[in-house]
């Protein structure tokens, strides 16, 4: 669909470089979505993108889909890194202690995600 609107472009000399990066982002996306893929794909977008050949609501579309492309694409290793609880398994001693304390002292129950969050960061 795009290549067309591109190929019915009045003045179609100097257009063969966006018909070639329409032609590569294409062959790049009809593959899984790894990271070089999209790679490829955002920077064939941006060169078809360089001489206003789409329109703005085009574009914006297009742009909003390879963002949901590549945060769905990264879903799994976000997953991992969120869900990762090793720290716990280190420190089995000092949490059974701390979760005592917090469950004795029911003021302390706001405070709890703060020591959970503080064994992300070190």
């Amino acid at each position: 669909m795009l290549q067309r609107n591109v190929a019915t472009l009045r003045n179609f000399s100097g257009r063969s470089d966006v018909l070639s990066a329409i032609g590569i982002a294409q062959s790049a996306i009809a593959g899984p979505p790894t990271k070089e893929r999209r790679t490829v794909t955002g920077l064939a977008f941006s060169i078809a993108s360089q001489n206003k050949s789409f329109k703005d609501d085009e574009a914006s579309t297009i742009a909003s889909s390879l963002a949901t492309l590549s945060a769905l694409a990264d879903l799994q290793s976000r997953l991992t890194a969120v869900c990762d609880c090793c720290f716990l398994y280190w420190h089995r001693v000092m949490v059974g202690v701390r979760l005592k304390s917090v469950y004795e002292s029911k003021t302390e129950v706001n405070r709890l995600h703060v020591s959970i969050r503080g064994q992300f960061v070190s």
